[in-house]
C-alpha cells in the first residue's frame, strides 16, 4: 500500500502521509467496516 501511495502522491514522504491518513480514517470507522458482510470489497 505504501508503494502505491508513493506513486500516487509523487514521492515517498507524501505517500507515507497519504497511507497514514487512509489507515487513520479506516481505523476510526472500523466498527462499521467490520459489520459488513464482505469488508474486503
Amino acid at each position: 500500500m505504501l508503494g502505491f501511495a508513493a506513486v500516487l502522491a509523487g514521492d515517498r514522504a507524501a505517500g507515507e502521509d497519504l497511507a497514514q491518513d487512509v489507515l487513520i480514517r479506516a481505523y476510526s470507522r472500523w466498527d462499521w467496516i467490520g459489520c459488513l458482510d464482505r469488508p474486503e470489497f
